[in-house]
């Protein structure tokens, strides 16, 4: 009832305005009419571009001058209205002027602070709307509904009169002496709520109304922004979102899911739209999570959006590299030597860290490292190597463990998955593995021979081109510009050594020079020379039918004979990765070449 009396008392108080104002409208146009007779009028074709828009600024600004003098005006008429009255009216006007401005801004602050926390969910996705496209427009309605409801309410506010003559009215004694002495307190209270009452009826519903049209007018403005910024950064975060690859179902995807840090609520589409540009609020209404790379959106917990596996990182630059291998060919001692080594690179550099999952693997690594004694794996493993500088997650250097059985099997159709995606290839080939070498090995040294030293490495690369040529969708004639670093293993061992050893290498080039490029191409054509001489060149040949960028390295992953219960002593194991990182353009490749001269040095 009261609510609809103050919406009176303003309609009669606007048409009084209104009155006046159209008086005093038609008497200006007729004093402005006299003034122009005679005047020659210009028309608007006649007119040039500058003095079109200097008529139209004119225009513009003469109306917001013309509303501001109107404003004014009726003020100062309704100050010497006021002026008019008796200094004790006056009085009494001003001292409950005062109480009702300050139930005015109270009832106003109190609904917005009550409707902070209200947003309006969005209908597809486990977020709400940002407050510049629905939430702002639902808080709105709310806190401008719950003000109007405290504005008309006297009872609660007591910085009033209106509130303590309420209390007075309904304070319940026995004592009738004191009802009586209160009654003297209550009459004027009442008198002055009343006027109170009328001052928060008139100006309060002029403020409210006031400023419900000039947030609705902001949140239109932002709203405007933000449809032009969220395409905006859409196309920022596109170049900096990363292409991801899944360590458990090896599929490729662009943007993971991620989770809430407060409530786990998994996000699939996480990105620039109507529930925010920058951050978003999640669905539990407690936190604000980042929606865009460059607010911290990598930093949160993700999953695949194809498995739902956990992800080791959001969106680091991966860089994979697939270990191939026969069986004994020390593939399982060339990458636990390669950790080893490049842990203790990065902690000599300390300009970032480096975390290796899964943590189990890499324990393993370590102690296989320090035993001496290779493990025989019966299992495809994924090592992830994540680079951390501080709590960003930059890079992720990945080597997939390759088992010849995920090769020359049809069984296994997961494995060759991550074939597509691989920035480099490293094959594994034990010399020893071939008969003849083996043989020499056992006259040699005098131990029993392997009964069965051959692994049929060519029929393994015979089935990996296959297999690399239909998931990479290459035909015949069409090579690949992946890096491919063949490894001759075990230069341990004497009986190769003296072959491919650096130290023959190098001998070698100081005799002749002027045959070769330099000391790397002659490394390259001495081992060449090596695996046609054993017998496995035709190894290396179906290699070089398909990729173009092939490259053969001297190492010994163990440093000594398997199973004798020393630490590994690696030779060469960090140069075939720095290589195919360089060829690749990683940004890892000047950590990789700098831990090659540590490790030489």
């Amino acid at each position: 009832m009261r609510k609809k009396t103050g919406y009176i008392a303003l309609i009669l108080s606007l048409l009084f305005i209104l009155a006046l104002n159209q008086t005093a409208y038609a008497q200006e146009k007729a004093e402005k009419a006299e003034k122009v007779e005679g005047e020659e009028s210009v028309s608007l074709p006649e007119m040039n571009y500058k003095e079109m828009n200097a008529l139209i600024d004119k225009v513009i600004f003469q109306k917001i001058i013309n509303i501001i003098n109107f404003i004014k005006k009726y003020l100062l008429i309704m100050w010497a209205f006021f002026l008019t009255w008796p200094s004790w009216l006056k009085k009494i006007a001003i001292i409950s002027f005062i109480p009702a401005c300050i139930g005015i801004i109270s009832s106003h602050a109190i609904g917005i602070y009550n409707n902070r926390n209200k947003w309006q969910k969005h209908p597809y996705y486990e977020l709400m709307y940002s407050y510049f496209t629905k939430s702002g427009t639902l808080q709105r309605k709310e806190s401008y509904a719950d003000a109007h409801a405290l504005l008309y309410d006297h009872k609660w506010s007591w910085v009033s009169f209106a509130g303590l003559a309420y209390r007075l009215g309904n304070y319940d004694d026995t004592s009738v002496m004191l009802a009586f002495l209160l009654s003297f307190a209550y009459i004027p209270l009442a008198i002055l709520g009343f006027i109170e009452m009328i001052f928060r009826f008139i100006f309060g519903t002029v403020w409210l109304i006031a400023f419900n049209l000039l947030q609705k007018l902001i949140l239109f403005i932002t709203r405007m922004i933000t449809l032009v910024l969220i395409p905006l950064s859409n196309i920022i975060d596109n170049i900096i979102k990363k292409t991801q690859h899944c360590p458990h179902c090896y599929e490729t995807f662009s943007l993971p899911e991620f989770i809430c840090p407060s409530c786990g609520r998994v996000h699939k589409k996480l990105i620039p739209g109507s529930c925010g540009v920058l951050f978003a609020r999640c669905a539990c209404n407690k936190v604000f999570i980042p929606c865009v790379s460059f607010t911290g959106r990598s930093f949160l917990d993700s999953k695949c959006p194809s498995c739902s596996s956990e992800l080791y990182a959001a969106n680091p630059k991966h860089f994979s590299i697939t270990v191939m291998g026969g069986n004994n060919s020390g593939k399982a001692a060339f990458l636990s030597s390669f950790i080893h080594l490049y842990k203790s690179v990065i902690n000599h550099k300390r300009i970032l860290t480096i975390e290796g999952k899964p943590d189990g693997y890499f324990k393993e690594m370590e102690e296989m490292f320090h035993s001496g004694i290779p493990s025989d794996d019966d299992e495809s493993r994924i090592y992830s190597i994540i680079h951390k500088y501080g709590k960003m997650k930059t890079d992720n250097l990945v080597l997939y463990d390759t088992l010849p059985k995920f090769i020359v099997s049809d069984s296994y159709p997961r494995s060759p998955k991550y074939f597509g995606y691989s920035d480099g290839i490293i094959l594994v080939i034990d010399p020893l593995s071939v008969q003849h070498v083996q043989r020499d090995f056992k006259n040699e040294k005098g131990v029993e021979a392997r009964d069965d030293p051959s692994d049929d490495t060519n029929q393994m690369i015979v089935q990996f081109i296959h297999q690399y040529n239909t998931i990479c969708g290459f035909s015949t004639g069409i090579m690949s510009s992946i890096p491919v670093a063949v490894l001759i293993n075990k230069i341990d061992v004497d009986i190769v050594k003296r072959e491919v050893g650096m130290d023959t290498i190098r001998a070698k080039y100081r005799e002749n020079p002027s045959a070769y490029k330099n000391l790397n191409d002659a490394k390259d054509q001495i081992c060449r020379d090596y695996l046609t001489k054993i017998g496995l060149i035709n190894v290396v040949n179906n290699i070089d039918a398909i990729f173009s960028n092939v490259s053969i390295f001297p190492v010994s992953a163990a440093g000594h004979a398997q199973n004798e219960g020393k630490t590994f002593k690696p030779v060469g194991v960090m140069e075939p990765v720095a290589w195919i990182a360089k060829k690749g353009h990683s940004r890892i490749a000047g950590l990789l070449s700098s831990g090659v001269k540590y490790i030489n040095n």
